[in-house]
């Protein structure tokens, strides 16, 4: 788990899912198939993917005094996530109603509840912990009041504010000298510059908007094709996954999170962003975005010592408790398309684990080309 601070501050809602071979057009009424519920809303499904790809996650936000506020925080604190900055409201707790279609296509309805109760003062409240944090991830499913407030007191505190603008509305041109770094979709930052963002093109001038409002760095993220990350004056496409999406509706969310996980282990923005998109690639392969199970954990395999995302261009490092290294080139060690056991890298004596692993390049650089060890690229020099 990083040390580093990620401070969610959103929204929580329970989710009402029903899958329907096709979204009804206005007027019209279909029959579903089967129903889901379980905990939801933009900002406790960011805190949870950013708590599961292994941050070090805060939650902040409101939730009503019921059955549906109960189970949302009982679900938090089962997370491991820090929930003592969950606040409750004489509102009801959110309400999501959530409509998905056979090609994984969805519509959503929220009841804000006690999720539109957030006031400025509640912030204000909670700016100690703001202050402490390293990163600050907001939505907008709470009132617009309660996210400048935040955002303004994360940048002031040299905190990384970063910005999801869903559901689009309106924002106060104020916000935007806050965030370090805002993540529209295609269609949000439509709404929110006037331009439309259908190809790079007009994606760069969309984003040029943005910036001289005062946003440092922009992430357009375009569903199934991938992101453009504009950073520095640079833009950057990163493809999405190929995989077989099942349901989409938690798949922003990941990504925020898993961004906010990378950016707090040191990884830069398009390292951030490349994690984010496998991560986010896992959440649509099952219903209500809870992703798919990688690998069987048993009593013979012992517990996950860590978890590195890797390339046929990487190498694994090990190291046991006694000391021993074993290095492997990743396009050596097999592959499997269903829940594993894993395979066998290194046999171990009785009472000797590994104590960590991590991921090398299996090539360098000089920084024009790459060779196979760091003594031909000297020769180079």
């Amino acid at each position: 788990m990083s040390e580093k601070k990620i401070m969610v501050i959103g929204s929580s809602n329970t989710d009402m899912t029903v899958v329907a071979d096709r979204l009804p057009v206005p007027g019209e009424t279909v029959l579903g198939g089967k129903f889901a519920m379980g905990p939801g809303g933009k900002g406790a499904n960011q805190a949870v993917a950013a708590q599961r790809l292994g941050g070090n996650v805060s939650f902040i936000c409101k939730v009503g005094k019921d059955i549906f506020g109960e189970n949302a925080i009982r679900h938090y604190n089962n997370e491991g996530m820090d929930t003592t900055g969950i606040m409750l409201s004489e509102q009801p707790s959110g309400v999501a109603l959530i409509s998905v279609d056979t090609h994984a296509e969805n519509c959503i309805v929220v009841a804000s509840g006690a999720n539109g109760d957030i006031t400025e003062a509640d912030i204000e409240s909670h700016r100690k912990e703001i202050e402490a944090a390293s990163i600050l991830l907001l939505q907008l499913e709470i009132p617009v009041e309660a996210v400048v407030r935040a955002a303004k007191i994360g940048h002031e505190a040299g905190v990384y504010v970063v910005l999801n603008p869903a559901p689009a509305c309106d924002l106060p041109e104020e916000i935007y000298q806050y965030l370090s770094l805002i993540i529209p979709n295609q269609t949000e930052i439509a709404l929110m510059t006037g331009i439309e963002a259908r190809d790079e093109e007009g994606a760069a001038k969309a984003v040029e908007a943005l910036r001289s409002k005062g946003v440092q760095d922009v992430i357009v993220t375009m569903g199934s094709k991938g992101s453009m990350v504009y950073h520095q004056g640079q833009a950057t496409f990163v493809p999405s996954k190929k995989v077989n999406a099942v349901d989409t509706t938690a798949a922003g969310d990941t990504y925020c999170g898993g961004l906010c996980v990378a950016l707090s282990e040191g990884k830069d923005i398009i390292e951030a962003a490349r994690f984010a998109t496998a991560s986010s690639a896992l959440t649509v392969q099952k219903r209500g975005g809870k992703g798919v199970k990688c690998y069987k954990i048993t009593e013979k395999t012992g517990d996950v010592v860590g978890v590195k995302a890797v390339t046929d261009e990487n190498e694994i490092m090990m190291i046991t408790t006694e000391g021993i290294i074993i290095q492997l080139r990743a396009q050596d060690i097999s592959t499997y398309g269903r829940i594993t056991s894993g395979v066998k890298l290194i046999d171990l004596d009785e009472g000797v684990k590994v104590a960590q692993i991590a991921k090398v390049r299996e090539k360098v650089s000089n920084g024009d080309q790459e060779f196979e060890d760091v003594d031909e690229a000297l020769e180079v020099e």
